[in-house]
């Protein structure tokens, strides 16, 4: 990796598989990633420690349920493992209802919000990833599923490197670090200062309209004083607590009426790297949760990525060319 910084604090998270296994407590709920993304490592290393625990719910996609996992669960009667085996399939398979105490039916499209909204919580996540890359970045590879979402929510992650695992492109990476979203609060605003000094100017000018050289904390109040209805900023956060560093921070505002007025931004160096659609994604949900019809964001006609991005929401979208602005509006009552 190129920054030692990076390099200093894989080297301080590697484990052996029973270390890491053995942070797992009796009645925790553990996810652990499926078919080709499944942990094998991890998960015999889970099976040889089998008598520490008690009562561990195993939250996976389902698998065959000749599987290890599923025989040691069968073995010990759910007094040390059991499984929720989630499956969006047929009831009427033969071999599934010999085996129907381990199915969660569900739509596979709502998992990742089971998880994400807290109703599945999540205190561990075993999954598969790439080697990292020299920024830190490690793939799920061929097997995302719902295991972004798991590997985002949980509140640990354990990876298996797989350096054979491919590098896939689009919404599959994690990083060394993690990334966590959510609502800004109101010690965040020395953050969110940070956040702006570090940007390269060229990205403060697409998100200011002009040159800037200060972020005074009067300045920045609006983005980390809000009332969570009418305005509402989201940050991406990497680092332990007590010393966090925003990468990333979207907000919206009560323009007129049922409309919002969005921005966001992303550190120069974690471009590209799918924050900034997470941002957009969150801030949409959280407008639309809070009763507005409309959002309406105003860049220069240089900034593509925000206008790509703007175009990929779910909803009707237009694009508004006024001399150099570049008006983007998107209307939730039309899809």
């Amino acid at each position: 990796m190129k920054s030692p910084d990076l390099s200093g604090k894989y080297q301080s998270k590697l484990r052996t598989a029973d270390e890491a296994v053995r942070m797992i407590g009796s009645g925790q709920r553990v996810f652990i990633g499926s078919s080709c993304g499944e942990p094998q490592h991890l998960i015999n290393a889970l099976m040889d420690n089998a008598d520490r625990y008690l009562d561990v719910e195993i939250v996976r996609l389902l698998s065959l349920e000749s599987s290890l996992l599923a025989l040691m669960a069968d073995e010990y009667r759910g007094r040390r493992f059991h499984v929720r085996s989630i499956y969006q399939g047929s009831d009427y398979t033969k071999g599934l209802r010999a085996n129907r105490r381990f199915i969660t039916p569900i739509t596979l499209s709502a998992v990742p919000g089971l998880f994400k909204k807290g109703l599945l919580p999540l205190h561990f996540s075993l999954i598969q990833v790439s080697s990292p890359d020299d920024n830190g970045w490690m793939s799920l590879g061929i097997s995302v599923d719902v295991t972004l979402a798991a590997a985002q929510t949980a509140a640990t992650v354990i990876a298996q490197i797989n350096p054979r695992m491919p590098r896939i492109q689009g919404h599959s990476f994690i990083h060394l670090n993690m990334v966590t979203f959510r609502p800004a609060k109101p010690v965040d605003d020395r953050l969110i200062q940070e956040h702006f000094y570090r940007m390269d100017q060229k990205d403060v000018q697409a998100r200011f309209f002009g040159t800037r050289r200060s972020f005074f904390r009067e300045d920045m109040e609006d983005l980390a004083q809000v009332d969570y209805i009418n305005n509402l900023s989201v940050v991406a956060v990497t680092g332990e607590f007590g010393f966090e560093e925003i990468i990333g921070l979207g907000e919206y505002a009560l323009a007129q009426g049922a409309v919002a007025e969005v921005a966001f931004s992303v550190s120069t160096e974690w471009q590209g790297k799918g924050i900034a659609s997470v941002i957009l994604e969150k801030i949409t949900q959280a407008a639309r949760e809070k009763g507005f019809t409309d959002l309406v964001a105003y860049t220069r006609s240089t900034n593509i990525g925000m206008i790509k991005l703007f175009k990929k929401l779910p909803y009707k979208t237009e694009t508004i060319i006024e001399n150099d602005t570049v008006v983007l509006k998107c209307s939730f009552e039309n899809k």
